[in-house]
Parts: structure tokens; C-alpha cells; sequence
């Protein structure tokens, strides 16, 4: 049995290394970047994510995110695919024109597909996230967080910008998704 597990989970992460970036987009997209991800099981609902977009102004993005979601291993997991998702759908979805509001997005989605009304356990899980856009023409950057923050370095100093308060997903009892 413990081999048909452990066989299962091996090939859960074949399939969660192939929905995450590879480190040649990154690479191609921001060629001074590195990623750091070291989960700590085999499967993981740490994940990071990186698009680029075109806005409806033309304007070229850089679009980044680092995520952890709630639960360790294949919990973890499911919640990161299910995130991942959304993100990739944000790119598409007329509403979303600023990181913020990708969260936002981001959060709806999330909060539809585990606390479904017909549902009678409300699966309280989430993430917290760092989302980034980098505006290619005048290189700023647009950050929104779910309790993540960003770090900058700029010559030797390090700032810290914070994300809000409020992970991704999670609700209490009297707040409605």
C-alpha cells in the first residue's frame, strides 16, 4: 500500500511541476530574476506563477506571484491548482486591470468553488499571495498582497511593502464569499 501511495504522490508531482512556470519563462521574461522554491513535501501548496499581458492600452506587464496555500502536501496542492487557475483566468476577465483587483478576482473564485451554498461543510481554505506587475515602458511596480508582502532591494536597503491583512479564501461565519 505504502508503495502505491507514495507512487501516487510522485506523479501528483510530475503534474504540479508541469502547471508551475518554468524557470526559462522566467528566465525570458525577467532575465535578472531567480525563484527560490523549496516545498516542503513532495507536492506543495507553495507555488509561483509569472504572465505576460498586453492591457487593453497596450501596455506591456510583467505580471508575477508567489503563493502558499493553506494545507501542507496534496491539500496544499489542490487549493495551489485551483488558485493557479484563477490567475491564469484573470488575465482574461474584463474586470481585472490592476493586481488589487486581480486578488479580488482571485478571492471570488476561490470563495465559489470551496463555499458552494449546496455544499453542507464550508471548506475554509486559501492562500496568502504576493502579486506584482511590472509596467515594462517605465519599469514601476504594482503590488498587491493577501498577507504576503513584497521585498525590494535597491542598492544595499531592503523595503518592505505589506499586503493586507486578509489571505485569500477564508471567511468568517457572518461574512458572506
Amino acid at each position: 500500500k505504502n508503495d502505491d501511495i507514495m507512487a501516487s504522490i510522485q506523479y501528483a508531482e510530475r503534474i504540479q511541476k508541469a502547471v508551475l512556470p518554468s524557470m526559462k519563462k522566467f528566465k525570458a521574461l525577467l532575465p535578472e530574476s531567480f525563484v527560490l522554491f523549496q516545498p516542503r513535501d513532495i507536492v506543495s501548496g507553495d507555488f509561483f506563477w509569472i504572465e505576460e499581458i498586453t492591457t487593453v492600452s497596450g501596455e506591456n506587464l510583467i505580471v508575477y506571484a508567489a503563493g502558499d496555500c493553506t494545507g501542507h502536501g496534496v491539500p496544499g496542492a489542490f487549493v495551489h491548482i485551483v488558485g493557479q487557475n484563477f490567475l491564469r483566468l484573470g488575465k482574461y476577465a474584463e474586470e481585472v486591470n490592476t493586481p488589487s483587483e486581480a486578488l479580488d478576482f482571485l478571492n471570488d473564485g476561490i470563495a465559489e468553488t470551496f463555499h458552494s451554498e449546496y455544499k453542507d461543510e464550508k471548506i475554509r481554505d486559501g492562500m496568502d499571495i504576493a502579486l506584482c506587475a511590472l509596467k515594462l515602458s517605465d519599469n514601476k511596480l504594482i503590488f498587491s498582497g493577501a498577507k504576503n508582502p513584497v521585498y525590494i532591494v535597491r542598492g544595499e536597503e531592503l523595503h518592505e511593502l505589506k499586503g493586507d491583512k486578509k489571505p485569500i479564501g477564508q471567511y468568517d461565519e457572518d461574512q458572506s464569499p
